[in-house]
């Protein structure tokens, strides 16, 4: 999750809005940007908002209540197998479990628009090619709108 430290003073407050310069992110997971399309019932008008996700479940929440226009999967070296974070627009995000000694873990495979994919946690890189994931998330009308865009 996102953090703020409770002695950083915030930028600007405004109604029960609290903006800050900065937050954290507490851990080295990969997590999501995503550009979402909102409605101002005060103006009665559209505009885009940058939402940053934590989390799967965020993200599940996020794409059954929005329309998600843009998404992002910001990823760790350890994860993009680079040396630094790398931020790519995401195609679909894919699961599955898998069993080991003692206890059972969700892996995700996250499909970027490139082609290219990442499977998380990285250390489950080597199962077995013949394990089936199934869609999570699939950000189709995405891929559809880049192509589109590209033409």
């Amino acid at each position: 999750m996102f953090s703020v430290l409770k002695d950083t003073p915030p930028k600007l407050i405004f109604d029960d809005v609290e903006l800050y310069d900065s937050i954290e992110l507490e851990t080295f997971t990969p997590w999501f940007m995503c550009q979402v399309t909102e409605y101002d019932e005060i103006f009665k008008c559209s505009f885009g908002n940058m939402k940053f996700i934590s989390s799967i479940e965020a993200l599940i929440d996020l794409n059954t209540s929005n329309k998600i226009d843009e998404i992002y999967l910001v990823s760790p070296a350890r994860l993009n197998k680079s040396e630094t974070w790398r931020s790519d627009l995401l195609q679909s995000v894919l699961t599955t479990s898998a069993s080991n000694d003692d206890d059972h873990c969700r892996i995700f495979k996250y499909v970027l628009m490139s082609g290219e994919s990442f499977i998380d946690p990285p250390e489950t890189q080597l199962i077995n090619e013949s394990i089936n994931f199934e869609q999570l998330l699939d950000f189709e009308h995405l891929r559809k709108k880049l192509a589109l865009d590209k033409e």
